[in-house]
């Protein structure tokens, strides 16, 4: 059991709706649904069931509800009692990782306003691959991290915090520059640069050759900046998350290339994630309260396809 799951309990019995709790909640009806199905499976018991076109709480469900109030309840207390004063330094510092596509722009962000409001708790930001974060969360390195797609490691828990979308671009002396246009037709020709460890580009690069698409990969690298770096020295079209490089398109570093025959695969997700087998320091849990808190801001920013212009020029 977790507060988080706790707190979505208490949003389920409130509206008696799965989908206004993750609305209240800002969290996807998926990820609800999912965390009540698994405070269900932990004690064996079925804590609600369906009445007409809603649901409501079971015997059971009441009852775990009577302890969920009860417990929120004293972790609020404590943290009125403690929460910003000069003791929560004492606690250690809040360790918090990143893949390269959210430390790029959208956990700086949450972490300064964090600390505008927490002053006294010391932030190690920490930012690599994937499975390096993966790896500190494992040896309890870092207490909570923001990675680019879902992980189904049972020893993580998981929610969703915001959308990217992956953009091919070159630079702006580069043949493909002038229209701006990527076709299907010119894929297979086109070099491409990618990262040798995105979990996005390696699933979107799986999907084109199962389309019969053969790509001309000419080089893998290890970090966004060497990528751009490659971009920068023609060597072909590179391939990142926007937000990523999204500064060097607006100051026109480089030029972005439409792929309007395959924008329906270009989306990926960012996830919250924490290690299950230990509880939360008080630090983490007020930090993964504020993470949810910038959800909305951060999914109306990364929302790139309203901005960038997939469709095909006339």
């Amino acid at each position: 059991m977790t507060l988080h799951q706790l707190r979505i309990l208490l949003a389920v019995a409130k509206f008696l709706n799965f989908r206004k709790a993750a609305e209240e909640l800002h969290l996807s009806q998926p990820s609800v649904f999912v965390q009540f199905k698994n405070l269900e499976s932990e004690y064996n018991l079925k804590l609600y069931k369906k009445n007409g076109r809603g649901i409501e709480l079971t015997r059971d469900g009441e009852r775990i509800l009577d302890y969920a109030k009860d417990i929120l309840s004293r972790v609020q207390n404590l943290e009125h009692e403690f929460v910003g004063k000069p003791a929560t330094s004492q606690i250690g510092p809040l360790r918090i990782g990143g893949t390269f596509a959210p430390s790029e722009k959208m956990l700086p962000l949450a972490i300064a306003k964090f600390q505008r409001a927490h002053p006294d708790i010391k932030v190690k930001f920490s930012t690599s691959r994937k499975n390096e974060i993966e790896e500190r969360l494992r040896k309890r390195e870092v207490d909570i991290a923001v990675i680019e797609s879902a992980n189904s490691d049972p020893d993580f828990t998981m929610e969703y915090f915001s959308s990217d979308y992956l953009v091919f671009f070159v630079d702006p002396m580069h043949p493909l520059a002038k229209n701006g246009l990527l076709t299907l037709q010119d894929l297979p020709d086109t070099p491409l640069i990618v990262r040798e460890d995105s979990t996005a580009t390696k699933d979107l690069i799986k999907e084109l050759q199962r389309r019969g698409l053969k790509l001309n990969i000419i080089l893998s690298c290890e970090t966004p900046h060497t990528l751009k770096e490659a971009v920068r020295n023609k060597l072909g079209a590179g391939i990142l998350f926007h937000t990523v490089i999204d500064g060097q398109i607006k100051k026109k570093r480089f030029k972005l290339l439409r792929v309007p025959e395959i924008s329906n695969l270009l989306r990926a997700n960012n996830y919250i994630v924490y290690n299950k087998s230990r509880p939360l320091s008080l630090a983490a849990n007020n930090f993964l309260s504020h993470l949810r808190t910038c959800k909305p801001a951060m999914a109306k920013s990364s929302n790139v396809m309203k901005t960038i212009d997939y469709t095909p020029s006339p």
